[in-house]
């Protein structure tokens, strides 16, 4: 999937530890990848930071520069 440029997102109730070492044992992350780890639990909040994360994978280059 990585080779294929397929974007992945862990979603998990576990630590983030524990999502980040289930992800890199199954192939699906490496320290390659842009990582974004979202743990609002507020719900303006977690609204608020999808929406940077979503600018961040849809405008790179801008991103980049910041």
């Amino acid at each position: 999937m990585k080779r294929a440029g397929i974007k992945v997102w862990v979603l998990t109730g576990d630590k983030i530890e524990t999502a980040m070492n289930i992800g890199v044992s199954a192939g699906l992350l490496d320290n390659s990848m842009a990582q974004y780890i979202i743990e609002e639990t507020d719900e303006q909040a977690l609204r608020r930071r999808l929406e940077i994360v979503h600018f961040k994978i849809t405008h790179p280059a801008i991103s980049a520069q910041k």
